[in-house]
């Protein structure tokens, strides 16, 4: 019989938000460190009113959180990294309360990389640079001079320089935590079909042509 756990959250609640109605219906969201844990093989997830939203293998929670342990070490930063909802393949950092660090994958990211950790290692180091390089602050900034009241996967847009700058770093922790840094460039590419397939997707982090082949001279600089 699967056994089941049930370590729903709501993002909303957990990041610095106005606690509006509004604002508490968020994504749900589950902490992989405890999900990757779990002694079971295939965890189901379930929200708030019990019912199943998605399931997870333990393996791949695993895999996941020691990716992120080892960057957080190589980086000298730490996080609270979250499953959250969501269809399309996505994942962000931001500040939650108590200036607690967070990073997400949407269940869409996770199925994307299945058990490639050096793919997993690349997004998880990205999101820490821009965790380290303060990119979120320019981001929280640009929000409120928008009047945006969300500050989500959805909305969590860099700016070019920001994404090339957490590229490069992240690229550099991966190799100094082990990881193949051609982990980005696999993620990428893959980004970037999901986007040609559905149109109007473009997730927190676009995918391009230029971005993959920049990619691609970063890797072959870093392997020499």
């Amino acid at each position: 019989m699967l056994r089941t756990i049930t370590l729903v959250i709501l993002l909303s609640a957990f990041l610095q938000q106005p606690a509006t109605a509004a604002r508490q219906e968020g994504p749900a969201a589950w902490r992989i460190r405890d999900l990757a844990s779990a002694p079971i093989k295939t965890i189901e997830l379930r929200g708030p009113n019990n019912e199943v939203i998605s399931t997870v293998e333990t393996k791949q929670m695993l895999l996941v959180y020691s990716a992120m342990e080892s960057l957080q070490e190589t980086a000298e930063i730490s996080a609270e990294l979250f499953v959250v909802e969501g269809k399309a393949p996505n994942a962000f950092a931001t500040v939650g309360q108590d200036d607690q660090n967070v990073v997400g994958f949407t269940f869409g990211m996770l199925e994307m990389i299945g058990m490639d950790v050096d793919a997993a290692a690349a997004i998880i180091g990205h999101e820490l640079a821009h965790l380290k390089l303060k990119h979120i602050e320019e981001r929280k900034e640009a929000i409120e001079n928008t009047r945006t009241t969300t500050f989500s996967a959805s909305s969590t847009k860099y700016t070019r320089d920001n994404e090339r700058e957490s590229d490069y770093l992240g690229a550099i922790w991966s190799v100094e935590a082990g990881y193949d840094p051609a982990g980005a460039v696999r993620v990428h590419e893959q980004l970037y079909k999901f986007s040609k397939r559905h149109v109007g997707f473009s997730g927190s982090h676009p995918s391009s042509i230029e971005r993959i082949t920049i990619l691609k001279s970063l890797v072959r600089r870093l392997s020499k």
